[in-house]
């Protein structure tokens, strides 16, 4: 009698050996799941929440130079109706000079009601000169001292653009040291947001937007996809376009309707760096990742518990503690 319940005994233990390496073999799937699950997370959440940001629209970015009075009193109400944001490149020795002229440039009110706005106050330099023969001193001047000057004004400033497109290696280290994002020149190409040179952000090409008909306009903004952003720069607004840098007021008001019926993307330039320095992802990213791993361990923990449950009501009862040993083993 003793030898059958011996029997009875080894072959509950061998069920109870069988149903726990079955229960491990689980375990080990559900750690393989999770593992995956994690991976998929870090992997493809970023570029989905970025994409959000980013929407897979043409881009187009805008610029207006030189700190004219009339781009506030022009541009900056037509750009209100149209929702759209820009970015106002200033030359800091410029700001509120000669006022109740034809050449009156914005005063610092104007600029911080610019800002307020939602518009991008960025440094065009001191003076505006040719930069490419200026001394260590001068450029430091025109590239660090200009964001000191707008900073202490009240203004955020991570953009720079160059006086006359002018640029070169020695500049773009001294933008780089004074910790701007970007800097934007004047040649006509669109920028790659998928350029793998580290140094293309200080490379920013633009059209410059003046006389052009509403079809040669078109022809620039076709260059526009989701990865390729075309960058426009106006200078003065005015009803008597006599200069090569000016543009007629209604010319200007037509080119922003067409932006805005057609549906283009119109961003701040800088918004595309910004994305690298504090990612938009990461909130979501690490809630997701909570829930993924709470999941898979209160899972696995009420396997466990019915496991046991189950073998407590089908074993005998002097195997029930051996099994129990083992699983708390």
């Amino acid at each position: 009698m003793a030898e059958n319940q011996l029997k009875k005994m080894g072959r509950a233990k061998g069920r109870m050996t069988s149903e726990i390496e079955k229960l491990k073999q689980r375990v080990r799937w559900a750690s393989l799941i999770c593992f995956l699950v994690m991976l998929t997370l870090v992997l493809v959440l970023p570029t989905q929440c970025a994409a959000e940001e980013f929407k897979p629209e043409r881009k187009v970015c805008l610029f207006f130079d030189d700190g004219w009075q009339n781009q506030y009193d022009v541009a900056f109400p037509i750009l209100k109706t149209c929702g759209f944001k820009a970015s106002f490149a200033i030359i800091t020795g410029s700001i509120g000079a000669d006022r109740g002229t034809f050449a009156s440039r914005m005063n610092v009110d104007e600029l911080k009601e610019l800002q307020a706005y939602g518009m991008e106050i960025a440094s065009h330099t001191k003076t505006h000169p040719p930069m490419k023969n200026l001394t260590s001193d001068q450029l430091y001047d025109e590239i660090v001292d200009s964001k000191n000057v707008l900073t202490q004004m009240g203004f955020n400033v991570t953009t720079f653009v160059y006086p006359f497109g002018n640029c070169n290696g020695t500049i773009v280290d001294y933008i780089k040291n004074a910790s701007y994002v970007c800097a934007r020149n004047t040649k006509a190409e669109v920028y790659r947001l998928n350029d793998s040179d580290p140094s293309a952000r200080y490379h920013i090409c633009s059209w410059q937007i003046t006389n052009q008909n509403l079809d040669a306009f078109k022809q620039i903004l076709s260059n526009a996809t989701e990865d390729e952003v075309v960058v426009l720069t106006y200078h003065f607004l005015s009803d008597n376009a006599s200069k090569e840098t000016y543009i007629l007021i209604q010319n200007f008001r037509e080119q922003m309707m067409y932006l805005k019926e057609n549906n283009f993307d119109v961003v701040l330039l800088s918004d595309f760096f910004a994305v690298d320095e504090e990612p938009l992802w990461v909130p979501p990213y690490f809630v997701a990742v909570i829930l993924g791993v709470g999941f898979v361990i209160v899972s696995t923990s009420c396997l466990l518990r019915l496991r046991k449950d189950r073998a407590r009501t089908s074993c005998p009862k002097s195997a029930i503690g051996d099994y129990c040993l083992l699983f708390d083993g």
